[in-house]
């Protein structure tokens, strides 16, 4: 049976460090193939090769025996090829327990019930608001969150406490005991970059990248422990060139080296972020004391009751009698309370 897809002697180098090999391979039709590697092998700098994304430095690309090399991405989807890059998704006609019970069974676990399909919403605070307002109304709705939300959330009430008090809590820098170089670096225009050289070959690309190819040759480079006992090296190295350039220009280098790389945001950053604006993740609250009070949103928007955040704090006792009363307290029990100054 003769190949749909073949790759002969494919290459690609970035700096005079080799990305891709010479691999090849040939996917015959009806042959399902699959390219396993750890973080860093290359395996989307392979893709991006088959898809005409990247250019090779050497060797070709054939489709049903025809050289697809130097044709650009539009013309080679036109010959047939596609390409699904990784995106989640839900079967909306499915429950939230029928999609939780679907994920487990694809992990290997036993189907699961509905006590722990109800425990698994629980601990994400789902639970609650999308089976109280199903139980109200009939109808399921679609669970609305980004995965910057939880993230700032973490954070704790960094929003709140710039916008009132213009306090922007400075950088502490981090560093792992497993791997280097790794942490955050100061750019050319007084910006923060964070930088994780998570494989072998991502940290050699990053040496290359920035003028140190001589210290991928050593020994001690060749282990991640063996580059984070010697992380001053490595990030007076990375830092240095860093600092020469500015935020911009480090993440176009570091994206065309296919190294991770991000920008660091800080509180000023979060609140001019066009992602969190059009999600609303920061919104303002009226407060009877401080007046509109900027702070962070629901962590998550249901599609027909997306909640909303009503007050920012009630004054103390605001509530006291309201609570008293529904605890079965008479008027007349309140007005003594308040005589003796319990209440």
């Amino acid at each position: 049976m003769t190949s749909v897809l073949q790759l002969e002697r494919l290459c690609w180098s970035v700096g005079g460090a080799d990305i891709i090999d010479g691999v090849s391979l040939a996917v015959r039709e009806g042959e399902l193939l699959a390219v396993i590697g750890p973080n860093g092998a290359g395996k989307t700098s392979l893709f991006n090769l088959i898809t005409g994304l990247t250019r090779p430095t050497g060797g070709a690309v054939l489709l049903d025996g025809h050289d697809i090399t130097a044709l650009p991405p539009h013309r080679r989807v036109r010959r047939g090829i596609g390409r699904t890059f990784q995106s989640s998704s839900v079967f909306p006609t499915m429950t939230v327990a029928e999609h939780v019970d679907l994920a487990a069974r694809s992990a290997g676990v036993r189907r699961v019930g509905a006590a722990d399909v109800t425990g698994v919403l629980e601990r994400v605070r789902l639970a609650h608001p999308a089976l109280a307002a199903r139980d109200r109304t009939g109808q399921g709705q679609v669970v609305d969150t980004a995965l910057i939300e939880p993230i700032l959330a973490a954070l704790g009430p960094h929003p709140t406490w710039y916008d009132q008090l213009g306090y922007v809590q400075p950088r502490t820098g981090n560093r792992s005991q497993n791997n280097a170089p790794r942490g955050t670096y100061l750019t050319a225009d007084g910006t923060w970059v964070a930088v994780s050289t998570s494989a072998q070959s991502i940290a050699e690309r990053v040496m290359v990248l920035v003028g140190r190819p001589d210290l991928v040759e050593a020994p001690w480079f060749a282990t991640g422990e063996g580059r984070a006992r010697h992380a001053d090296v490595l990030d007076e190295a990375v830092g240095g060139w860093i600092a020469l350039h500015s935020r911009a220009d480090v993440l176009a280098a570091f994206e065309k080296a296919e190294a991770a790389v991000a920008p660091v945001q800080d509180v000023r950053d979060v609140m001019a972020d066009p992602q969190y604006q059009a999600l609303s993740t920061v919104t303002t609250v009226d407060d009877p004391e401080l007046g509109p009070l900027r702070m962070q949103n629901v962590l998550f928007r249901l599609s027909a009751t997306p909640g909303a955040i009503r007050w920012a704090g009630r004054p103390h006792g605001a509530d006291t009698e309201e609570v008293l009363t529904e605890l079965g307290l008479t008027p007349a029990d309140l007005a003594e309370l308040r005589a003796e100054g319990a209440a």
